[in-house]
C-alpha cells in the first residue's frame, strides 16, 4: 500500500501521509494524498468494499478532503462525502488513464459547505460562548483544545492527544463539557444524505488541523460568539495586532518546507535539525516540518521553535505540535519550544531552517513604534516605504546558520519595490536564491487582499562566494487551481495538463543568478520573454517605459469627503469659491479611456505656489466653502500628521507641485488595466487617486538611487523643477499631445494588459498596480524615435487617431489597435507572453 501511495503521489505531485497515527494501524493500508487543492483525497488499498459502508465518507470528511478512493485487486471506487452513490471503475481503466481519473476527482466538487473545518470552527465559537463567563475569553481557547483532545481520546479509545490544561476542563460544568464533545463528534448540520457520517477528530486535527486552527484564530480576533440559540455577540478578545497577518495554506507550507529541506543536504544523514518560525501563528509551518521530516526519513534530534505575539495562537501551536509528536518522534527525540514573543525584539536561536509567513504591513499603516523597530532591524535599508515583512525576513536570515535555508512568504510587491532594493541586495550578499514564486491568486490566502510571493534561499558559508546554480521560478495565474497545479509541479508531478486560460495558467522555469543580480527587481520573467524583449530593444523597436515616461503619484488630500465635492455640492457654493476648485481625477471617473469631470477638488495652488496666504484671506475669498466645510473641521484638519503646528491647516496633505502645471499628460487609475488611461491634453485635472504620466524632458533614464523618492514622495520643489521644460520630448514633426495620444491607445489595449500581467502585481477585479516600481521596465515602442521613419509614421498617425478617441470596449477599435501594435512589438514577443 505504501508503494501505491508513493506512486500516486509521484504521478500527481501529491504528498502521501499515513491516515492514522502510525503506518502499522490497519496494516498501513490507509493514506491521505495531499496538496492537490480540489484533488486531495483519502486512499485505502483493501479487498474490503468499504465504499459500501460509512467508513469511506467518515475518512474523507474527517480528513478535510472531498473524496475517499478504495483500490482493490480489480476495482477502484470513489466516495464523495456529501454524495449518496459511489462511483465504481475497473482498476485497469484507471491505470490506463491516470490523468483522466485525477481530472475527474478535481472536477467532482463537493456541494455542501459544511466541511469539517467549518464544523469544528463553529464548535470553537460555541465553546467560547459557553465557557468564557466561567474562565474568560483567552482561557476559552485552552478549554476548546482540552475538549477537542478529550473527544479525540474518547473516539480513538486511547490517549493520543494531550489535554493542555486538565484542571481547566475539570473546573467546567460536566454538562457543558459533554455537550461540546457531542457537538464535535456529531454529524448535525450535514446533508441529509450523509447524516450517518461520524467524526473522527484525530483525522481532523492530523490532516485539516492547520486550516482549522488558523480559521479558529481568525474567528477569535474578528467575530463574536455563537450560543446554542445561534446568537452572535461582539468579540471580547483584546487583539494585539502587528498588522495584516495572512495565514498559510497547508499546501503552500508543505511545498516551502520541502524546498527548504532540499537545501540543507541529505536529511536522513543529519544528526540534528532545528526549524524556526519567528511568526508561527497556530503552527502550520512547524507542523508540516515535522511531517515532512518523517516522510523524508530524518531520524536524528529534531527541535522546532516558534514565536508569535498572539497567546491564543501560541496555545494552538503547542497543541498541534504535541499532537504531531505523539504521532511520530524520531529516534533522536523531539523538542518543542513555542513562546509568546515579538521576533523583532526577542533573541532568536540559530536554526538550520527558518520558515515563515510574517505579517504584511505598509509603511504608512505602521505606528511610530513599529517604524522605529523596522528602522532598527533594517538599519540603512529603509529607503522609502518599506514593508514590515522585510524586517522579519532580515531577522530570519540572521538566525539561519551558514549552510542553512530560509523559506518565506511575503507580499509580491517587495520583489519589485524600489524601496526594497537595498534589502534585496543585502539578501544576495548573504544568501543564494533557490526559488522565487509569484502566486497570482491572493484568494489562496483566507482574509488576504494582496498578491503573495514566496522565496527560498540558502545562507552561504563564511567567505563562500555566490554560486551559479539556477533559480527555480514559479508563476501562477489568477485562480487557486493554477497555484495548486504549480505547487504539484514543483513536487515533480508528471500528469498535470497545462491550461491555456490566463486565469489557470502556470509556469515553472529557471533563471540565472546573474540575471537577477542585473535586473532591477526579482519578479520572475520567463527566459523566452526576456530574450524576446532583448531582441526588440536591440532592434530599436522598444525601450523600457521608464526611459520615456515619468509616472508620478497623485495628490493626497488628507480629507477626501471635504476637499473633493460633487457637482451638486460645487453648484451650491458661491462663484468666488468655485474658482479655487479644479476637476479631480479620482480613479472611478476614468471610464473607457475618458475622464469624466463629475468631481471637483479644492486646489488653491498655482505654479507659483499657494494662492491663499492666511486663514483670513481664505475666509474672505472663499467664504461659503470656509463656513460650511473648513471651519467646522478645523480641529481635525489641524491634527493631521502632515499639518501639526502649521498655520495653513486648510491645505491638502500632499498637493504635488506637478498638479499645478498645465502640461499635457496621461492620467491613470492607481489600479487599472484596459480603459484605465485617459489623455488630459491641457493638464486640467488634479490627479488625486492615480498617477500622472509625463513624457520625459531628457533621454536619460531615472537611476535606482533617485527614483523612489521622486516617484512616491517627491517634494514640491523637485516636481516644479522637473516641470520647467514644456514639450520636452516632442519633436518638430510630432506634438507632445499626439505622442501622448498614441500611448493612450497602447495603454488601453489588450497588448499592454498582457505586459502588465508579466511585470506588475495583480489585484482584485482584474486590475494591476500601475506604480512606477512595476511599470518602469515594461517595454514600449519609441514612437517619437520611429516617427521619422516613413514606413512607421502612418501607423503611428493611426494610433494617434485611435488614442484621441479611445473605445476599448468596441471590438473594432480594440482589433485595430492590437493589429498595429503587433507590427511594433512583433509576434515573437507578444506570443511569448
Amino acid at each position: 500500500m505504501q508503494r501505491l501511495a508513493e506512486n500516486l503521489g509521484a504521478w500527481f505531485g501529491l504528498a502521501p501521509v499515513t491516515m492514522f497515527a502510525n503506518a502499522e494501524r490497519d496494516d498501513g493500508r490507509h493514506h491521505i494524498l495531499l496538496d492537490g487543492g480540489l484533488g486531495s483525497f483519502a486512499l485505502s488499498e483493501t479487498n474490503e468494499r468499504i465504499w459500501r459502508d460509512p467508513r469511506a465518507a467518515n475518512y474523507a470528511w474527517s480528513s478535510g478532503v472531498p473524496h475517499h478512493v478504495t483500490v482493490t485487486d480489480k476495482e477502484v471506487a470513489v466516495v464523495r462525502w456529501d454524495k449518496v452513490k459511489p462511483e465504481e471503475f475497473s482498476r485497469r481503466s484507471v491505470e490506463n488513464d491516470r490523468s483522466a481519473f485525477y481530472a475527474y476527482l478535481v472536477a467532482d466538487r463537493v456541494r455542501s459547505t459544511r466541511r469539517v473545518v467549518e464544523h469544528l470552527v463553529d464548535v470553537f465559537r460555541r465553546t467560547r460562548s459557553l465557557v468564557q463567563k466561567d474562565v474568560g475569553d483567552h482561557a476559552s481557547v485552552r478549554a476548546y483544545l482540552g475538549i477537542l483532545a478529550t473527544a479525540i481520546n474518547r473516539v480513538s479509545d486511547c490517549e493520543i492527544a494531550i489535554v493542555p490544561d486538565p484542571q481547566l476542563i475539570a473546573d467546567l460544568p460536566d454538562a457543558t463539557v459533554e455537550l461540546l464533545i457531542e457537538e464535535i463528534i456529531s454529524s448535525s448540520g450535514l446533508p441529509t444524505a450523509k447524516a450517518g457520517i461520524s467524526m473522527l477528530p484525530d483525522l481532523a486535527v492530523r490532516h485539516a488541523g492547520s486550516e482549522i486552527f488558523q480559521e479558529a484564530h481568525f474567528a477569535l480576533t474578528s467575530s463574536g460568539d455563537r450560543d446554542l440559540f445561534d446568537w452572535i455577540s461582539p468579540a471580547t478578545s483584546t487583539v494585539r495586532t502587528r498588522g495584516t497577518s495572512h495565514f498559510t495554506p497547508p499546501a503552500l507550507a508543505r511545498s516551502l518546507v520541502e524546498q527548504s529541506f532540499k537545501e540543507i543536504g541529505d536529511l536522513p544523514s543529519l544528526a540534528s535539525l532545528t526549524v524556526l518560525d519567528p511568526a508561527c501563528g497556530s503552527g502550520s509551518f512547524l507542523y508540516e516540518a515535522i511531517r515532512t521530516a518523517r516522510r523524508l526519513g530524518f531520524n536524528g534530534e529534531l527541535k522546532v521553535v516558534g514565536r508569535d505575539i498572539s497567546i491564543a495562537a501560541v496555545d494552538m501551536a503547542r497543541f498541534t505540535l504535541k499532537f504531531a509528536a505523539g504521532d511520530w518522534t524520531p529516534a533522536g527525540g523531539i523538542l518543542i519550544d513555542i513562546q509568546a514573543a515579538d521576533a523583532l525584539d526577542a533573541p532568536l536561536p540559530k536554526a538550520d531552517v527558518v520558515l515563515m509567513n510574517p505579517p504584511f504591513m505598509a509603511w504608512t499603516a505602521m505606528t511610530r513604534e513599529q517604524r522605529d523597530k523596522v528602522r532598527e532591524v533594517l538599519q540603512g535599508m529603509t529607503k522609502g516605504r518599506v514593508d514590515l515583512s522585510m524586517a522579519f525576513v532580515s531577522r530570519a536570515l540572521d538566525a539561519v546558520r551558514p549552510g542553512g535555508a530560509i523559506g518565506a512568504v511575503m507580499p509580491a510587491s517587495v520583489l519589485a519595490s524600489s524601496a526594497a532594493e537595498s534589502w534585496r541586495s543585502e539578501i544576495r550578499e548573504k544568501a543564494d536564491l533557490r526559488l522565487i514564486g509569484s502566486l497570482g491568486e491572493y484568494g489562496l490566502f483566507a482574509h488576504a487582499t494582496v498578491n503573495v510571493a514566496v522565496v527560498v534561499a540558502r545562507r552561504r558559508e563564511e567567505n563562500q562566494e555566490a554560486d551559479k546554480q539556477q533559480v527555480l521560478a514559479v508563476v501562477s495565474g489568477r485562480s487557486s487551481e493554477a497555484t495548486g497545479d504549480a505547487l504539484r509541479a514543483i513536487r515533480g508531478a508528471t500528469d498535470i495538463p497545462v491550461s491555456e486560460t490566463a486565469e489557470s495558467r502556470w509556469q515553472i522555469f529557471h533563471m540565472s543568478q546573474s540575471f537577477l543580480d542585473a535586473a532591477p527587481n526579482w519578479r520572475p520573467v520567463a527566459p523566452e520573454v526576456v530574450e524576446a524583449i532583448e531582441r526588440t530593444e536591440a532592434l530599436g523597436l522598444t525601450r523600457p517605459l521608464g526611459d520615456i515616461f515619468e509616472v508620478l503619484q497623485g495628490a493626497r488630500t488628507g480629507w477626501v469627503k471635504g476637499f473633493v465635492l460633487s457637482e451638486a455640492e460645487i453648484a451650491s457654493l458661491g462663484g468666488q469659491d468655485r474658482r479655487f476648485f479644479r476637476p479631480a481625477a479620482m480613479g472611478d471617473n476614468i471610464v473607457e479611456g475618458h475622464l469624466k469631470p463629475d468631481q471637483m477638488v479644492f486646489f488653491p495652488y498655482s505654479s507659483e505656489g499657494l494662492l491663499l496666504g492666511s486663514e483670513e484671506e481664505l475666509e474672505k475669498k472663499a467664504p461659503s466653502y470656509f463656513e460650511r466645510y473648513l471651519q467646522p473641521n478645523k480641529k481635525d484638519l489641524s491634527s493631521r500628521t502632515t499639518h501639526k503646528g502649521r498655520a495653513d491647516w486648510w491645505t491638502l496633505a500632499r498637493p504635488r507641485g506637478w498638479n499645478s502645471s498645465c502640461r499635457p499628460r496621461i492620467v491613470s487609475k492607481y489600479f487599472g488595466s484596459v480603459g484605465g488611461f485617459a489623455l488630459d491634453p491641457e493638464g486640467a485635472f488634479v490627479v488625486v487617486q492615480g498617477f500622472g504620466w509625463f513624457l520625459r524632458r531628457t533621454e536619460k533614464p531615472t537611476t535606482p538611487e533617485t527614483d523612489y523618492a521622486f516617484h512616491e514622495d517627491s517634494s514640491e520643489e523637485e516636481a516644479a523643477e522637473y516641470l520647467e521644460a514644456e514639450d520636452a520630448t516632442a519633436t518638430s514633426e510630432m506634438s507632445e499631445i499626439d505622442l501622448l495620444a498614441a500611448y493612450v491607445a497602447l495603454f488601453n489595449s489588450t497588448v499592454f494588459e498582457k505586459l502588465l500581467a508579466t511585470f506588475s502585481s495583480h489585484v482584485a477585479g482584474g486590475q494591476y498596480d500601475l506604480s512606477w516600481r512595476f511599470v518602469r521596465a515594461i517595454p514600449v515602442p519609441d514612437f517619437a524615435g520611429m516617427w521619422r521613419n516613413e514606413g512607421r509614421a502612418s501607423e503611428i498617425a493611426r494610433l494617434v487617431e485611435l488614442g484621441r478617441a479611445p473605445a476599448p470596449e468596441d471590438r473594432v477599435w480594440a482589433r485595430q489597435v492590437e493589429r498595429l501594435l503587433y507590427g511594433f512589438y512583433g509576434a515573437d514577443l507578444l506570443d511569448s507572453l
